[in-house]
C-alpha cells in the first residue's frame, strides 16, 4: 500500500509518504519533518487520515492524498485546510473508502486556545489595559 499526502499549492511539497509499510521521510518537505503521522491501525480499514501536529499558518492550503494498493485499487482526494486559530493538535480523517470511487472526509475541530496578543488586542479593545 502507498499512501502520499502533499501539497498542491507549494512546489517540491511532500507532506507524508507511507510506502511498503513504513513511513519514508526521505523527501519529505523539511518544513513537515517530525510532524506528520498516520494511523496505521485504521490503513487496513481505508482510513488514510493524516495527523499534522504543532500546526503553523504556513500550512494553510491544498492539501492531496493519493491512495493506492497494489494491483488493487487506487483513488485520491484533495483537502483544503484553514488555520483559523492556533490550538491543539487538528486531524483530518479520511472516515471511510467508498468503492463506488468516493471518499469520505471528516475533520476533528481545533480546540481554540487565544495567544497573548490576540488576548491584549482584546483587553485594550474593551478598556481594560494591561
Amino acid at each position: 500500500m502507498r499512501v502520499e499526502w502533499f501539497r498542491l499549492d507549494v512546489e517540491d511539497s511532500l507532506v507524508h509518504l507511507y510506502k511498503d509499510h513504513e513511513d519514508r521521510d526521505e523527501k519529505q518537505a523539511e518544513s513537515y519533518r517530525g510532524r506528520t503521522s498516520l494511523f496505521k491501525q485504521e490503513l487496513q480499514k481505508g482510513n488514510a487520515s493524516l495527523k499534522l501536529s504543532s500546526l503553523l499558518v504556513s500550512d494553510e492550503g491544498e492539501y492531496k492524498c493519493l491512495v493506492e494498493e497494489e494491483n488493487s485499487w487506487y483513488d485520491d482526494i484533495t483537502v483544503h485546510v484553514t488555520v483559523e486559530v492556533l490550538g491543539s493538535h487538528p486531524v483530518i480523517t479520511m472516515e471511510s473508502y467508498d468503492h463506488s470511487g468516493g471518499i469520505n472526509i471528516v475533520s476533528s475541530e481545533l480546540q481554540k486556545e487565544k495567544e497573548y496578543a490576540e488576548l491584549q488586542r482584546q483587553r485594550v479593545e474593551d478598556g481594560n489595559y494591561i
